[in-house]
């Protein structure tokens, strides 16, 4: 019932009916396609409209370009504790266990008297004024605008042309770049990186001087079988961020460009601005005329995270775990938002520090 407006009735019916389906063969540490997975449990429309959209917020790739244990690893954990248990594994069985637990939850952060966290947090100066602390802080020898063509072992340390000799290399690039950078130091890391897909994606900026009759909600995501619009997806960063609403008027995203097919990012930006407005209104009804807009483009910025890509990095991490002094950070690892690419580089600081305090 959930559903019922969006999918087909065939559709929410097979939903209803699966968790007496025959149950999925499935052994501990199995992966398998999201896209697969689910349009052979609930059908088409649920990829559709359901989780491709969602999962394509993320990775600007389908479902069905997508492994599970890397983009919804607490499910995968959840059919691998069924299988272990020696219970059918089906996934209207995972997701109401899954569901569960998250208002188990949230029941005990209500009891405790605290409130829960914001679905969504920033700066009120965005990560620009985080970046700069950082760097001023580290008191670093930060060069922007140098690109390094290569990375070799010299004299006991590096060279990274054309930086000059240093002592570690963190490699922080797009999985083919830090492939290429990778190659002498690490070759075997180099070609694993090599065959990571990345998505390319465009994001179109819009300020209005109205707000009247945006919708109240963070965003929309689009079905890929949404009939008559270019956009994948509209963020209302007014709604979404408070601070952006004390400016007055509105903000609003709309995204472009998936892994299947990235021809809108090429596209002149009085084109995307203009598929973005129309857009906007076919979606939410919403007919003001932006007074301000900018377009920005992301080549290759985000890996894809096929089947077995967490299997891919293992064999990564143990190549590199024998390779004093280099180190790998960034959204190729196991997650593409801020926090997990945080995480990355601490890990990777960790590992130069070890790495130095040996040598």
């Amino acid at each position: 019932a959930d559903v019922a407006g969006i999918v087909s009735a065939e559709t929410a019916a097979r939903i209803d009916a699966e968790a007496t389906a025959e149950p999925l063969a499935w052994s501990i540490g199995d992966d398998v396609n999201v896209g697969t997975l689910v349009r052979s449990r609930y059908g088409e429309d649920a990829v559709a409209r359901l989780v491709s959209p969602m999962l394509g917020g993320v990775y600007s790739a389908s479902a069905d370009s997508l492994g599970l244990r890397a983009t919804v690893p607490a499910l995968a954990a959840v059919f691998d504790d069924l299988a272990s248990a020696e219970e059918p594994v089906r996934l209207s069985t995972a997701v109401s266990r899954l569901l569960a637990e998250r208002e188990d939850a949230a029941r005990a952060l209500a009891a405790t008297g605290e409130k829960p966290a914001p679905v969504f947090n920033s700066f009120v100066h965005g990560y620009r004024a985080l970046i700069r602390a950082l760097a001023e802080d580290a008191d670093a020898d930060i060069r922007l605008n140098t690109q390094v063509e290569s990375v070799s072992r010299w004299r006991g340390r590096f060279w990274l042309e054309p930086v000059g000799e240093v002592d570690a290399v963190v490699v922080a690039t797009p999985a083919p770049t830090a492939a290429v950078l990778l190659g002498d130091v690490a070759p075997e890391a180099g070609t694993l990186l090599g065959g990571i897909d990345l998505a390319s994606s465009v994001v179109v900026g819009m300020r209005f001087d109205t707000d009247d009759g945006l919708p109240q909600n963070s965003g929309v995501l689009l079905g890929t079988d949404a009939p008559g619009v270019h956009a994948k997806a509209f963020t209302f960063s007014s709604r979404k961020w408070p601070h952006l609403a004390e400016r007055g008027g509105a903000f609003v995203r709309a995204s472009f460009g998936t892994l299947a097919d990235a021809s809108l990012v090429d596209a002149d930006d009085r084109t995307l601005i203009g598929y973005a407005v129309e857009d906007l209104a076919t979606v939410t009804g919403f007919t003001a005329r932006p007074v301000e807009t900018f377009v920005q483009r992301w080549w290759g910025g985000l890996p894809s995270y096929g089947e077995g890509h967490l299997d891919r990095i293992t064999a990564v991490r143990d190549v590199l775990a024998d390779s004093p002094r280099v180190a790998l950070a960034g959204s190729v690892l196991q997650g593409v938002g801020v926090p997990a690419c945080a995480d990355s580089g601490r890990d990777a600081a960790l590992k130069i520090i070890d790495d130095l305090s040996q040598s």
